[in-house]
């Protein structure tokens, strides 16, 4: 495994989860607005950067066989009954499809190979969010006046389609976390650079006026804030309580709120 083909199978992951939004705004700066060829040959290509041509061969594919069969059961039958459908216009096929085809790329990867995904992920949902609000506020590919006319919801390239861009916003702020959490230098350029990625996807999730991404940021602050208050009352427990008293037994409740949340991505620092 060489430095480039780790690179490599980690930007083709990020292209495949947030990517989409850089098949719009190239297909709306080349003139192909609406082209679901261009969006197909841009995801394809990044499925290309995935996978791993000579393990696939082989036939020895990573992960836990049932974990990559486990989709298929319920894959394949819509995959069925796309065909049988056959209705104009139908992408199910084609969704379903692309998928199964991932699944696939994603066994041929060494988890170990991804550990630099979340600095791509961060990086091409950053490029994204910049695009969106460049749009909204200098109507750069003629966004403003469409988005004026359905509500001033935030969109990227010529998509019309605000969920997405929440969606990818998520991502970015997620990733953004993990690199910050498992950093190795730590210095004050990069830690600002964290902070203003963090306000950026912040300020895209909630100009996108999805609810559900909305719902999902308002439970994660519930959560991190009843977290907090908790440790803090443990943490001052501790200090009150006499040396060699017994602890008291923990609830249920107790040990799921003050449980780690675990990483995405390998449990290793991950190279800044």
């Amino acid at each position: 495994m060489t430095r480039f083909e780790s690179q490599r199978v980690s930007l083709g992951l990020a292209l495949v989860l947030v990517g989409l939004p850089l098949a719009w705004l190239l297909r709306s700066y080349l003139g192909f607005t609406q082209s679901s060829a261009v969006s197909f040959l841009f995801m394809t290509a990044s499925v290309g950067l995935l996978i791993r041509p000579q393990v696939l061969l082989t036939g020895k594919l990573y992960g836990n066989p049932v974990a990559i069969l486990l989709p298929a059961i319920f894959l394949v039958p819509m995959l069925a009954l796309a065909l049988l459908e056959n209705m104009e216009g139908d992408l199910g096929f084609l969704y379903v499809s692309f998928v199964l085809v991932v699944a696939i790329a994603t066994a041929t990867t060494k988890l170990e190979m991804l550990h630099s995904s979340p600095h791509w992920v961060a990086g091409i949902a950053a490029t994204a969010a910049i695009a969106s609000i460049y749009q909204f506020v200098s109507g750069g590919l003629g966004a403003v006046e469409t988005d004026i006319g359905e509500g001033a919801r935030l969109y990227v390239g010529d998509s019309g389609n605000p969920n997405w861009l929440s969606f990818v916003a998520g991502q970015g702020l997620l990733a953004v976390c993990i690199v910050w959490a498992n950093q190795l230098k730590f210095s004050r350029f990069r830690e600002l650079m964290f902070v203003l990625l963090i306000i950026l996807f912040l300020v895209v999730i909630v100009l996108s006026g999805t609810r559900s991404s909305l719902a999902g940021l308002l439970l994660c602050l519930l959560y991190s804030a009843i977290r907090t208050v908790r440790q803090q009352n443990g943490n001052l427990r501790q200090e009150l309580e006499p040396t060699g008293k017994k602890k008291t037994s923990r609830t249920f409740s107790s040990m799921v709120l003050e449980a780690e949340v675990p990483y995405l991505y390998p449990p290793r620092p991950f190279l800044c």
